[in-house]
């Protein structure tokens, strides 16, 4: 049994996201995950994962991520990817409208992580795939949480590619002796807008910087990829909890109990009550005019 922590910040629903993300991915590539929280110090919290085997599962999971081939999924072998990134086709995969008014809606496409975990022989190697596809859900009963749109080139494809670019960059400060993966940074042209500590904040001032970039002023973005894509997997399996204020209010836990995954896609989302919970409530905003939200930090709920 492996067992390993990294820092987190409970306050900032990306991170929280993905620690569930890294949590996921465990379960896929290494088995038996179980994860947890722990805060008894003040502003040292940390996310836990245990796994079988001998490996650390934060480094597992990065450096699948870092070698992993990365790829679109259609149902329909006619829909290619919108911008020509690699498509390949799976009968039954669940695309986000894959038709709409007739025409194929293929800037939405779920994508997929290939790689191999282990070293030696082909025999000691094994295949494994990490699927993202929470934007794609529109159909389902659960509730859909997308803060970015697929316009100009950044179709979800070039967008996750943009990232995984920017991962690969952030992954070259990586020290797996001292993991602390949420913190890793690096120069980004797209993201999902999950991560608070985002790439630029709008003080409606008219400052774009993709039009800076359009007019020729060299603009570095930076972002968090780890939080992002790990994120992203997480949102595939979970969603925070909705509230009645709509969809700009969300709701989210973190729990210190060892959970498998199972259980803490529904303790994410406030679902699982637990002596040991802390809820939080994030509200998204709209820092431009152009369709995207973005996260928040988060603020405690204090129950009485």
């Amino acid at each position: 049994m492996a067992e390993a922590s990294i820092p987190v910040d409970l306050f900032n629903p990306g991170q929280i996201f993905a620690c569930l993300g890294f949590l996921e991915a465990a379960e896929v590539l290494l088995g038996e995950a179980e994860g947890g929280f722990e805060w008894q110090r003040p502003g040292s919290a940390r996310f836990r994962i245990r796994t079988a085997g001998e490996k650390c599962p934060f480094t597992a999971s990065l450096e699948f991520v870092k070698s992993a081939r990365r790829y679109s999924l259609s149902p329909e072998k006619e829909v290619l990817e919108r911008d020509g990134e690699e498509t390949r086709f799976r009968e039954g995969v669940h695309p986000s409208k894959l038709r709409e008014d007739g025409k194929p809606r293929n800037a939405l496409l779920p994508i997929e992580l290939e790689g191999v975990v282990g070293q030696g022989t082909d025999k000691e190697r094994q295949a494994y795939c990490l699927c993202f596809d929470y934007w794609t859900d529109f159909d389902s009963r659960r509730p859909f949480l997308r803060l970015w749109t697929a316009t100009n080139n950044n179709s979800a494809a070039k967008r996750f590619g943009k990232l995984h670019d920017s991962f690969l960059a952030a992954m070259a400060e990586y020290d797996p002796k001292q993991p602390d993966p949420l913190n890793l940074s690096a120069p980004v042209a797209a993201n999902f807008r999950l991560e608070p500590r985002r790439n630029w904040v709008s003080i409606n001032a008219g400052y774009s910087p993709d039009k800076q970039q359009k007019s020729g002023m060299p603009i570095e973005i930076t972002t968090y990829p780890v939080v992002e894509l790990f994120a992203a997997l997480a949102l595939t399996h979970a969603r925070p909890r909705p509230t009645k204020s709509g969809d700009s209010v969300w709701r989210y836990a973190v729990w210190q109990a060892w959970l498998p995954p199972e259980l803490a896609r529904i303790a994410i989302a406030q679902a699982l009550p637990t002596a040991d919970a802390r809820n939080f409530v994030v509200h998204l905003e709209a820092p431009n005019d152009g369709g995207d939200l973005s996260m928040t930090y988060a603020s405690e709920e204090i129950r009485r």
